[in-house]
């Protein structure tokens, strides 16, 4: 339960990481676009500048489609979702659990269930991974672990 946490709390970071990062691109590019259109006036006086931006604009336009963080934004938001339904699923049967309403055997077979839903969530995304930031992972652990805390103490 606290891994699925874990897990919509990470993608979900990226996810926001990646749009942020995707605006300041976009805005990027457009500036390089608007900075061409300028340059017609200017090229004259710094030609070296204006030659530069637009070029490295117009290389970071073509690489744009396969830069996997920006590129996977909208994916990450999906599997966030995903593994909070899924985290959602796990804590009525922790709580169905704890008050004895399941027996351990069905209680097994639920959980099992519930794995594979996990794994079901990870090949319908499996082209999309998730980055390793560090920062970002301490995050999400502190944040996973104080909803659980709030939630079951």
């Amino acid at each position: 339960m606290a891994n699925i946490k874990f897990k919509a709390v990470y993608t979900g970071e990226c996810s926001r990481r990646a749009d942020l990062i995707g605006r300041w691109y976009s805005c990027f590019l457009a500036f390089a676009s608007a900075s061409s259109v300028a340059a017609w006036t200017i090229w004259k006086t710094i030609p070296d500048l204006w030659a530069g931006v637009v070029g490295f604009g117009q290389v970071l336009h073509l690489v744009k489609p396969y830069l996997p963080l920006i590129k996977n934004d909208k994916e990450f938001l999906e599997m966030s979702f995903a593994f909070e339904s899924l985290y959602l699923e796990y804590e009525r049967f922790w709580v169905a659990f704890d008050d004895d309403r399941i027996p351990n055997e069905e209680a097994e077979a639920r959980f099992y269930v519930l794995r594979e839903k996990e794994v079901e969530i990870e090949k319908m995304h499996k082209h999309v991974h998730c980055p390793r930031f560090q920062k970002l992972i301490a995050k999400a652990d502190q944040d996973a672990k104080t909803a659980l805390s709030l939630n079951f103490s």
